[in-house]
């Protein structure tokens, strides 16, 4: 089990619709990461920019296998019409 950091836009692109991902729709999709793929995160609102546009963001913290996370992140692209989701590993976190 490694460390991860998935990092979300929560803008909709505009080929795809267009729209914001609105707090009651991120915490269904965190729902989700608990009850159907049984992870526990830590979440940190954020800005970012994709493409040359800000946006805000979510980074969640995650410690899991890979195919895990990436399982987390393809499911935050279905839901919300994503391009992509940053995928990035960190040092191992630890618990005292």
């Amino acid at each position: 089990m490694s460390t991860y950091r998935l990092l979300c836009g929560r803008s909709i692109p505009e080929n795809k619709g267009g729209g914001f991902v609105t707090e009651s729709e991120l915490r269904a999709f965190e729902s989700q990461l608990n009850e159907y793929l049984g992870l526990d995160f830590n979440r940190v609102d954020s800005i970012g920019s994709w493409q040359g546009h800000r946006e805000q963001s979510v980074n969640y913290t995650i410690s899991a296998d890979r195919a895990r996370i990436d399982e987390a992140g393809k499911l935050y692209k279905e839901l919300f019409s994503q391009d992509s989701v940053g995928v990035q590993e960190v040092p191992q976190i630890a618990f005292i």
